[in-house]
């Protein structure tokens, strides 16, 4: 995977490879991987090449007939590398690119390994950077599992099973709300104000969303039947008072795919807009997301002060009324534009989030306590908020 022209960099890669898990409905739930190569810096790359590797202590290490690459975005294309079919995702052109997508389906429903993605990126013919690496997946019988428990199974040692020999069943993590702030979306339609406040406890929750850190947020959600098909949106907002507005926007984003992505937006009046590219490379300092057994996960970092149009965020000194909304959204390749929410609640008094700490425990519960806002009204592009 060494280009024949250019020299190779030594430098940190300006790139990164996030993989997600993916239930293909199409595919009798199958779980196959999507693949995103991303530029993580004011960069593009011309070129590109990613395979499918076994991690060096698989006792199975070839892979090249395990599985295969569909592209999902037009600028890419797969190749059949030494008579295995699809074995190689790449470029079609040599145009500049931020962002490349694709998946990597597993020929058998039961397939057995341990892998990861390696890819090679061309910014320029001159230059280029080699051994690009995903985290390292772990499969069992077809589905993903952690490394412990594949070392097991392939080494035939027994597994301890839970509740008595019941399969676990993934869910949200409530567990984690005994020593952080934590604020949860109903999974219902109905107007008592006290369903989002309760849905932590009764562990009954669409969403929820979490601070780790100052500036360090989570949001978790379960996917119902409904929008397991669709794309779906779940936002946290940051707002100096209870209306929407001139607020700024994080959004966790799960196309009908599978593929999880982090967006920024920002409510004007009414309406929601996409911020550019720039303006969230500039806020965003990191950002995570996957799809794993019909769970969402979205874990992003901010920037404690940053400027956003003519208003002055600051995580780490002002207090913030929080939104929390789900919904779906559609995409015309290059923007992501949200539809109006389906369910949508806001915090009852702002919150200082710097002052979140596990000794605040009692602070933190009182602050689950949420004022529920619906409205039932035919969406308008222009008028994203009630």
């Amino acid at each position: 995977m060494i280009p024949g022209h250019g020299s190779q960099q030594t430098t940190p890669a300006p790139y990164k490879l996030t993989i997600n898990i993916i239930n293909d409905h199409q595919k009798n739930h199958q779980q196959i991987i999507s693949i995103e190569l991303e530029a993580k810096a004011h960069v593009t790359f011309a070129g590109f090449i990613v395979q499918a590797k076994r991690n060096d202590d698989d006792i199975h290490q070839i892979i090249d007939d395990d599985g295969y690459f569909e592209r999902l975005t037009n600028n890419t294309i797969t190749k059949s590398c030494l008579s295995h079919i699809h074995n190689t995702w790449t470029h079609a052109d040599g145009k500049p690119k931020t962002s490349v997508s694709a998946r990597w389906i597993p020929n058998s429903q039961t397939f057995n390994g341990s892998l990861y993605f390696q890819a090679t990126v061309v910014q320029v013919k001159q230059a280029y950077w080699n051994d690009i690496r995903s985290e390292p997946m772990y499969f069992y019988n077809g589905h993903r599992t952690d490394e412990t428990t594949y070392s097991k199974l392939i080494g035939n040692q027994p597994i301890e099973m839970i509740n008595n020999d019941t399969p676990k069943s993934f869910d949200i993590d409530y567990d984690q709300c005994s020593n952080r702030l934590c604020i949860g979306l109903a999974n219902n339609d109905n107007d008592d104000e006290n369903d989002n406040g309760n849905c932590i406890g009764s562990k009954s929750c669409r969403a929820l969303i979490n601070e780790n850190e100052e500036n360090d947020f989570s949001i978790q959600a379960k996917q119902s039947s409904s929008s397991s098909t669709a794309n779906s949106y779940y936002s946290m907002a940051f707002s100096d008072d209870n209306r929407m507005g001139n607020d700024f926007v994080v959004d966790c984003l799960v196309n009908s795919n599978g593929r999880v992505m982090i967006d920024l937006s920002q409510n004007i009046g009414k309406s929601n807009k996409p911020l550019s590219r720039r303006e969230k490379m500039d806020i965003l300092q990191e950002q995570n997301g996957q799809f794993i057994d019909g769970i969402v996960h979205c874990n992003w970092r901010l920037k404690r002060q940053f400027r956003l149009g003519n208003k002055d965020y600051d995580i780490s000194k002002q207090s913030y009324h929080i939104f929390l909304a789900s919904g779906s959204f559609d995409s015309d390749g290059q923007e992501n534009h949200k539809e109006y929410h389906d369910l949508k609640l806001r915090t009852s008094e702002p919150i200082d989030l710097s002052s979140i700490t596990a000794g605040s425990l009692a602070q933190v519960n009182d602050l689950t306590v949420l004022i529920r806002i619906h409205g039932i009204h035919q969406f308008n592009h222009h008028d994203y908020y009630d």
